[in-house]
């Protein structure tokens, strides 16, 4: 990870660009360094991972000057193509005085060439245009906001609100996308005015045209496969293995972030086949939630040398509630926690850690797929119905102190049954507050205002982003996993000025996944069919392998009624969300009661709420857009 800022305009400043250095300067802990060009001001802060001697940004580079956050992997393939079109070659070595000479030759077109992770600057003073982009699955981050005479960019919300033209106005639209999805989808953010570059996005900003937004990755053509599995898996497999190789750094100390899934251990063992591994993990003092006994099986199997931390509630008590208050933005997914504990523990050991991100999202790992199947075959006429059945039965049942335990997946598949959209149906499962809450937590003020909103539309514009995918797969890749997943884990990792990169997506491996047949993912009941056989082939044992998905999560339902019970209650019914005039007190106030009686597992809004709401504290001064 590094951290980018940067002024251009008549805005640009060095103390305020130096302020907003300092608020991204812990995702680069070994250089910090400002340029002054015509017209702009530009900071880096650098974790130097590749050409660690002399890879200093921001750099000069083909007239240009480069500013990023990402890795170009292949690097003697992109010196080629300059070659071949006869363009200026880089006045010196690395990766990022390439991209100048790329985008020199080829344009703001260059970027689909990359391959690799980025957030990436370029801004020609001759011109005065600035040029941003991210990569084609959102793995790094990038915020751009326009201010009276220019724009300023940064890696991470808090910098933008650095600068006193950026102002700190609640959307509320935007507030009610991020309590739906965890996370208020890209090109938005919870602030008006202020936007987060989508995956394959981009933005142009010159004093003429002002800041335009667009997209720059457009879906390749589909890719025909094997017509056989067994060479399906073959491909699949090789083509893991080539991207696990192209991700391990050469310059510095690396190692795998290894739960007890399949995912992570497909990561863990094809790494091993280059060399020793360091492994990674996060246990829980909840022995429903600890999978270090997993964990630790599989680094066996790899020949890692396994590091774990084993996080207890007096840990949670102390460090959740600062963790929430410094998030850059509210993430209301609790898998933040176990991120962040293991990016504390990882970090006195490497510097960069894979993962396993995307292998649910690309080769369909959750249950909501399978819960599907049983919702379309039921009548429309029959689902009323079913869901009055089901919430008698959930009477019966109690609660469950799993995460995801049986009633709460049954409680999520009734608040998705009615809809007869699939893509909006696996949303509401996946919602923290879906449509049928709002009520409860809403004022009337504010759903009043929602009358003409979709509230389904960013589900809708996922599908349209991504039309070689069925809506239900965009919505998994393009809002589940490019905003909130990938964005969490860079938030934690970079906390403690660690890189991640993911596999998975490597743009070979995603070609498969998008082309595989519909028997390759799911057979029967069981779900990421070819990634299991990919598993059983590498090594991993066959109990492990036909395990469920559980992922890092985190109970985060005993917390709330534990260790976190006195903070979230304070600052769930503290003035910040019912000072903003859109929250119901006495409806958080419920929605409390009911999760510390142990009637109801309500971990899911609760948590993003109060992500929410430790965010709301933490800024010194805001407002809330007039309702429209």
């Amino acid at each position: 990870m590094c951290g980018v800022i940067g002024i251009v305009g008549d805005a640009a400043d060095l103390g305020t660009a130096q302020a907003m250095l300092r608020a991204v300067g812990h995702r680069g802990p070994d250089d910090q360094r400002f340029e002054a060009p015509v017209g702009a001001v530009l900071g880096a802060a650098r974790l130097a991972i590749v050409d660690v001697a002399g890879g200093v940004q921001p750099r000069y580079s083909a007239g240009r000057w480069v500013l990023w956050n990402g890795e170009v992997y292949d690097l003697d393939g992109h010196y080629r193509a300059l070659t071949d079109a006869g363009g200026p070659l880089p006045d010196g070595a690395g990766d990022t005085v390439l991209l100048g000479a790329l985008h020199a030759a080829f344009g703001d077109e260059f970027v689909a060439r990359l391959n690799g992770p980025f957030a990436l600057a370029i801004y020609e003073p001759e011109r005065r245009r600035l040029f941003l982009a991210r990569d084609r699955n959102g793995q790094r981050p990038l915020y751009v906001a326009e201010v009276a005479g220019g724009v300023v960019f940064a890696s991470e919300l808090a910098a933008l609100l650095v600068h006193p033209g950026v102002e700190a106005r609640l959307d509320p639209i935007a507030l009610r996308r991020y309590v739906m999805h965890d996370i208020t989808p890209s090109p938005q953010t919870l602030l008006s005015g202020v936007h987060r570059l989508e995956p394959g996005g981009n933005a142009t900003w010159t004093r003429a045209e002002g800041l335009r937004l667009g997209r720059w990755w457009r879906p390749p053509a589909p890719v025909a496969p094997p017509t056989d599995d067994a060479t399906y898996l073959e491909r699949l497999r090789g083509a893991l293995e080539a991207s696990v190789r192209r991700r391990i750094p050469a310059e510095v100390p690396w190692g795998v972030a290894l739960s007890g899934g399949i995912d992570s251990a497909i990561v863990a063992l094809s790494a091993a086949r280059v060399g020793p591994v360091g492994a990674f993990a996060v246990g829980w003092e909840h022995a429903d939630f600890d999978e270090s006994g997993l964990s630790a099986r599989l680094s066996r199997v790899a020949g890692a040398r396994l590091h774990t931390v084993v996080v207890t509630d007096a840990d949670v008590a102390r460090d959740v509630p600062g963790l929430l208050a410094s998030a850059n933005e509210p993430l209301g997914d609790e898998g933040l926690v176990s991120s962040w504990y293991l990016g504390r523990l990882a970090r006195d050991h490497v510097k960069v850690l894979l993962t396993g991100d995307g292998g649910d999202e690309l080769f369909h790992g959750y249950p909501t797929h399978l819960a599907d199947r049983v919702a379309t075959h039921v009548p429309a006429a029959l689902k009323p119905i079913a869901v009055r059945a089901g919430h008698a039965a959930l009477s019966l049942l109690g609660v469950s102190p799993r995460q995801v335990g049986l009633d709460f997946q049954l409680r999520r598949g009734l608040a998705g049954l009615p809809y007869g959209n699939a893509a909006e149906r696996h949303a509401v499962w996946l919602a923290s507050v879906e449509p049928a809450l709002e009520e409860r937590l809403f004022t009337p003020a504010f759903r009043r205002a929602l009358r003409d909103d979709d509230p389904f539309e960013d589900v809708h514009r996922a599908a349209e982003a991504r039309p070689q995918l069925s809506p239900v797969d965009a919505l998994y890749r393009r809002l589940f996993l490019g905003d909130l997943l990938l964005t969490k884990v860079d938030r934690s990792l970079a906390a403690h000025g660690l890189e991640a990169r993911a596999p998975f997506l490597d743009p070979a491996v995603v070609a498969l996944a998008e082309g595989a047949p519909a028997r390759m993912t799911i057979r029967g009941t069981e779900l990421k069919w070819c990634l299991r056989r990919v598993a059983e082939r590498l090594g991993v044992p066959a109990d492990i392998v036909r395990l469920p998905k559980r992922g890092f999560s985190a109970p985060s339902a005993a917390w709330l009624r534990g260790p976190l019970r006195d903070y979230a209650h304070d600052i769930l019914l503290g003035p910040e969300l019912e000072g903003s005039g859109l929250f119901r007190r006495d409806g958080l106030a419920a929605l409390l009661a009911e999760h510390d009686s142990g009637r109801v597992n309500h971990r899911k809004p609760l948590w993003t709420l109060l992500a929410l709401a430790a965010w709301l504290r933490t800024l010194r001064a805001w407002s809330v857009a007039p309702l429209p």
